[in-house]
């Protein structure tokens, strides 16, 4: 039978950040005696032991804040964009405009609706009157806040435009 033996705990003692290493050491663990480890203090191994890491952590965060305000920007700057494109694109659609000049100048409808059945998301009533249908273009970056609708009659002939935005 093997005897158990206690170990006696090494007291460590928390050091400042400019307090040597080499100071405190102990003398029989022979791993800060080395010419290598002389003067290092505990800011330095920390420095190093960051950059061997990877950057440590004000870096990461840095990193991290830049990233989500480059998203912000590129978002901010993606709903303007489409919202200049669509408006220019409706205001070179003129009242008699035919369905194929509606299509090439805005491309397909996000939503068709026809005479009497309102798109309920941004009209409370259908489209009614000489309009048989209307053609919605909405803005998805903006969350449905902005579209544009052009409302075209039996012949397929543009007789109203319009923008609408909720605050």
């Amino acid at each position: 039978m093997q005897a158990i033996t206690r170990f006696r705990p090494i007291p460590l003692r928390i050091l400042h950040p400019m307090e040597s290493l080499t100071a405190h050491a102990s003398t029989d663990a022979g791993r800060c005696n080395r010419p290598a480890c002389r003067g290092l203090t505990l800011k330095k191994v920390c420095a190093d032991d960051a950059r061997a890491r990877g950057a440590g952590g004000d870096l990461s965060m840095r990193a991290l804040m830049w990233g989500l305000a480059g998203l912000f920007v590129a978002y901010v700057a993606g709903c303007s964009a489409i919202s200049a494109w669509h408006s220019h694109a409706l205001a070179s659609v003129p009242v008699g405009a035919s369905r194929g000049e509606v299509l090439r100048a805005l491309g397909p409808p996000d939503v068709v609706e026809h005479a009497d059945v309102p798109f309920t998301r941004y009209a409370s009533r259908g489209c009614s009157g000489r309009c048989a249908q209307r053609w919605w273009y909405e803005n998805r970056l903006g969350l449905d806040t902005e579209a544009w609708s052009v409302e075209l009659d039996a012949s397929d002939r543009v007789i109203a435009t319009s923008r609408l935005t909720s605050p």
